[in-house]
């Protein structure tokens, strides 16, 4: 039997690097969006898969995570995301 759709959408969310590196540091949207530059709501849509961060955003967000993969990581991460329907 296959999973939800839903199930599956919230296990890959849970997935984001973005986001497994911000929870791990307790730390809220609104505080990374303001070490960047940027709103939290921008910080919601790429821990959301709803856009992506920029070239140089990326840039960013490798100094302050310390992660030199992490745009690799993005992209394999939105590689698995679910689609409706093939579940």
């Amino acid at each position: 039997m296959s999973k939800d759709y839903r199930i599956l959408e919230k296990e890959w969310l849970a997935l984001n690097p973005l986001r497994q590196w911000r929870t791990d540091r307790n730390l809220f949207l609104k505080d990374v969006g303001a070490a960047l530059g940027v709103g939290y709501h921008t910080i919601f849509r790429w821990e959301n898969g709803m856009s992506m961060p920029g070239d140089d955003q990326m840039k960013d967000l490798s100094k302050l995570t310390k992660d030199k993969n992490l745009q690799k990581k993005f992209q394999e991460w939105q590689e698995k995301r679910p689609v409706l329907g093939k579940e």
